[in-house]
C-alpha cells in the first residue's frame, strides 16, 4: 500500500513459495480490508541456517545468508553449572508448549532409565508440564529454564522436540542432538540435522539408555556438529547484512 520494501528472514529450515502463498491466501479478508491486493515481493530472504545444510526455496528473491545468533534471555550464573570434569552433561528439553499439550510420553525414559547412563542429566521442564513427572534418578537435575545459548556450550549432548531455536542454538554451539521432529516445522528440522550427520532421530521404541550412550560416545557426530558451528561463525553478522541491505535500498 505504502511501496515500502519488505525482507523475509527465515526462522528454520522448512521455508518454501508454498508456505509464503499459504499465509497470503489466509490473509486475504486483511488485505481487502487495507486495499492490497498482496503483499509486495520481498527486496531479499534472510537465510540463518547453515550454507552446507539450507534447503531454502524460494521464487527468485535475492538470498542473503546470515549468522543465526542465539539468544534466550539472561540469567544469574549458578554453581551447578560449572562442568564436573570427568562426566558427561546432557541437555533434554521439549519447549515450553509440546509438554504441557501432548504430556511426556517421549521422555518417559529419564524417569525410568536414565540412571543407567553415565552422565549427568539436565531436565528443562515448565513448571506448568509436571503433573505427569515421577521420581527421578539421582544424575537427573530438573530445572524450569535455562538461557540455551550459553548452556549448550558445555553440554556434550542436547535431546530436543525439533524446534527451529533449539535445533539452530545447538548447531551454533556443535552439539550433537538426538531429534523427535514431530509436527509443525520439527520434522524438516530433524531430517536436516541428520542428513548433515549432526544428530538421530528415535526410531519406533524412543529412547533407550543403550542409544543414549552410544550417541554420548559418537565423535562424529561431534565433529560434524563442530564443523558446523565454524561454518556458522563464519556467516556474515546480522550488523553486515543490515549495511548490506541498506546498500540493496540506496541503488535499487
Amino acid at each position: 500500500k505504502y511501496d515500502i520494501p519488505v525482507v523475509m528472514q527465515t526462522v528454520g529450515f522448512g521455508h518454501t513459495p508454498w508456505h509464503i502463498k499459504g499465509v497470503t491466501k489466509s490473509l486475504s479478508n486483511a488485505y481487502r480490508r487495507h486495499g492490497v491486493s498482496a503483499p509486495p515481493r520481498d527486496l531479499a530472504w534472510i537465510d540463518v541456517t547453515p550454507p552446507s545444510m539450507s534447503i531454502l526455496q524460494n521464487d527468485g528473491e535475492p538470498v542473503i545468508s546470515m549468522q543465526y545468533v542465539p539468544y534466550n534471555g539472561g540469567a544469574v550464573w549458578e554453581e551447578w553449572w560449572e562442568r564436573t570434569p570427568d562426566r558427561k552433561r546432557l541437555l533434554v528439553s521439549l519447549g515450553t508448549v509440546k509438554p504441557m499439550v501432548d504430556g511426556l510420553d517421549l521422555i518417559s525414559w529419564v524417569m525410568d532409565s536414565a540412571g543407567e547412563v553415565d552422565a549427568e542429566i539436565i531436565l528443562h521442564l515448565p513448571a506448568n508440564a509436571r503433573s505427569d513427572l515421577r521420581s527421578l534418578p539421582p544424575n537427573v537435575r530438573l530445572v524450569d529454564w535455562l538461557p540455551m545459548g550459553v548452556f549448550l556450550n558445555g553440554a556434550d549432548g542436547f535431546i530436543h522436540h525439533g524446534g527451529a531455536g533449539n535445533t539452530l542454538t545447538a548447531l551454533h554451539a556443535g552439539i550433537p542432538q538426538i531429534v523427535f521432529g514431530q509436527g509443525a516445522d520439527r520434522p524438516v528440522n530433524a531430517r536436516a540435522v541428520v542428513e548433515r550427520g549432526c544428530g538421530i532421530i528415535p526410531g519406533k521404541s524412543g529412547l533407550t539408555s543403550s542409544m543414549i550412550n552410544t550417541f554420548l560416545g559418537n565423535r562424529a557426530l561431534r565433529e560434524a556438529s563442530q564443523e558446523v558451528a565454524a561454518e556458522m561463525a563464519a556467516q556474515p553478522c546480522p550488523t553486515e547484512v543490515a549495511k548490506k541491505l541498506i546498500a540493496m535500498l540506496q541503488h535499487g
